[in-house]
């Protein structure tokens, strides 16, 4: 909007804070107000004037307003109309006019209040969202802490077969048939290329999930689940992003769990 001239522009925010715009122009403005914050600040300041004009005394038009208001009555009458003159006396009345004027004050007022509850109301679903996010983190916590704390789970650190030193820990529930992975300092993968988990069952190894870490080497792999058998130990891999049905590269960690 920076590019368009201050008269044109403040002309277009008083027709749409009095709603004489058409649908299209209306549309337009509003679509030009969501990107434009310096539009959104001289539409506040409108709807400011003409409410507190709605709730004012009548005062004598200044010369500036009277031009405007004549230009508009020329343009909005038909071909042909016969114009009518200003009244050059105040005393005579002001009446009619300003209680014109004031009208659309009170429904600029209108439809500040709107705009007021339309953000208001796009205030309160950001909040609820907020709470809702809010509760789903509570909640994935208490479940990871149920997970860690179960008396079911077993802990099992996976060592690298390399030189890498990375930190990776399964928690293994047998009575839910579930296991979780925490891994950190994990080496960043070419594109195309992640980490598979596997399970090893009577001797065979049973494909699991594949997962990429964060810029960190971070990973949090949760209710992974164990495949039917004796799962006898866990393995990493690096594969193809989209995983393989038999492993494709050297193990690169691996940690024996408990006889089931």
């Amino acid at each position: 909007m920076s590019d368009t001239p201050i008269e044109p522009l403040r002309d277009l925010v008083e027709d749409y804070a009095l709603g004489v715009l058409d649908d299209g122009q209306r549309a337009a403005f509003e679509a030009r107000l969501d990107a434009d914050a310096d539009l959104r600040k001289e539409l506040a300041a409108t709807l400011d004037t003409l409410g507190a004009l709605a709730l004012s005394t009548p005062a004598a038009p200044t010369p500036e307003l009277k031009r405007r208001v004549m230009t508009r009555i020329a343009e909005a009458a038909p071909s042909g109309a016969k114009e009518l003159p200003f009244p050059a006396s105040a005393s005579r009345s002001r009446a009619p006019l300003w209680f014109g004027a004031a009208l659309a004050a009170s429904l600029a007022l209108v439809a500040k209040l709107s705009v007021d509850l339309r953000d208001a109301r796009h205030d309160a679903a950001a909040a609820q969202l907020a709470v809702n996010d809010g509760h789903r983190s509570l909640a994935q916590r208490d479940s990871l802490i149920a997970q860690l704390t179960d008396p079911a789970t077993e802990t099992v650190t996976l060592a690298a077969t390399g030189a890498a030193k990375p930190v990776i820990r399964v928690y293994v529930n047998r009575a839910r048939r579930t296991m979780m992975l925490s891994a950190g300092l994990l080496d960043t993968l070419p594109v195309g290329r992640a980490y598979q988990v596997w399970f090893i069952v009577d001797g065979k190894p049973v494909p699991s999930v594949t997962f990429r870490p964060d810029a960190a080497g971070l990973a949090l792999l949760r209710e992974l689940p164990m495949p039917a058998g004796a799962v006898a130990a866990t393995a990493i891999t690096q594969e193809p992003e989209a995983g393989s049905a038999a492993p494709t590269t050297p193990v690169l960690f691996v940690g024996k769990l408990a006889t089931e």
